[in-house]
């Protein structure tokens, strides 16, 4: 899974996806209609990645929701 990073409109959004690379990740996050600039991308380990929520996977994470998320993974 992807933790990948966008800016948009000054404001920097989170994008989680499930693919075997980044490349992959950033195709799949395009198809499904992510906004704004590619800043930078992050692999999740396995074990971190089990505990991301299904419903938060392939959808933009606004900053407060980024962050609990963080917290719930941290």
């Amino acid at each position: 899974m992807w933790w990948l990073v966008f800016d948009v409109n000054g404001e920097r959004c989170v994008w989680l996806e499930d693919a075997p690379d980044m490349v992959q990740a950033r195709f799949k996050a395009t198809m499904a209609g992510s906004k704004g600039s590619f800043l930078e991308g992050h692999e999740l380990d396995r074990k971190t990645a089990k505990k991301v929520p299904n419903d938060l996977v392939g959808r933009i994470l606004r900053n407060p929701e980024a962050m609990r998320l963080l917290k719930k993974l941290g």
